[in-house]
């Protein structure tokens, strides 16, 4: 076995105990980690600082649905026939809150890709997302975001995605994280980002004490 077969081995050992003896199962999981305060907060209306609403439409066939949910920057996100967002979709909606935000708020130019001249861009290193509750066509959605960190090649974003629910209220979806990479658009190298972008970021940045 090699060694870093072995160390993800008694990774995956460390969150395993034996059970009493006698007991009809050998091996149980641990009990699970309770939720960090900030985690928590992540799921309410008030953490996030920039928000845009999400317009969905429905896509009867599943096949095409999940080759647009592979898109990047979709204004329009697609359900499946069941009337429920495929999980791929989430991302487009952070993809979407995160590059609005870049785009009218810290002067980005993806269009400068295509010139002689091309500015930095941003590339995505991680992605995650957690589920609270679902989400389907033809509820009203809103994604929020905020900068729990700004670098100096990289940022990273907290977003949530919240729905509408029959009180008015708006309710934690699915919340998650996403990273930034400021790179130069011809040679794919990290490049520290301009001062106007970062001082755009530092504007959102949400405090996580």
């Amino acid at each position: 076995m090699s060694q870093a077969a072995l160390r993800r081995t008694r990774a995956i050992a460390s969150h395993l105990v034996v059970a009493p003896t006698g007991s009809q199962r050998c091996i149980s999981t641990r009990p699970p980690v309770a939720t960090k305060p900030s985690l928590a907060r992540e799921r309410t209306v008030g953490f996030y600082k920039y928000w845009i609403d999400i317009n969905t439409r429905y896509m009867f066939d599943t096949a095409l649905c999940r080759l647009l949910c592979n898109i990047s920057c979709l204004s329009m996100c697609v359900a499946n026939q069941c009337g429920n967002f495929i999980d791929a979709t989430y991302y487009t909606f952070f993809d979407t809150v995160v590059n609005s935000y870049l785009i009218t708020h810290c002067n980005l130019k993806p269009s400068s890709i295509r010139t002689p001249n091309p500015e930095p861009i941003f590339y995505v290193i991680s992605s995650q997302a957690s589920y609270h509750a679902p989400a389907s066509f033809p509820e009203k959605l809103r994604a929020g975001m905020a900068v729990a960190k700004v670098g100096t090649t990289s940022v990273v974003y907290k977003v949530g995605v919240f729905k509408q629910v029959e009180s008015g209220e708006w309710t934690c979806a699915v919340s998650g994280e996403f990273v930034h990479v400021c790179v130069d658009s011809r040679t794919g190298r990290p490049l520290p980002m301009v001062n106007e972008v970062k001082e755009g970021l530092e504007k959102v940045v949400v405090d996580q004490s």
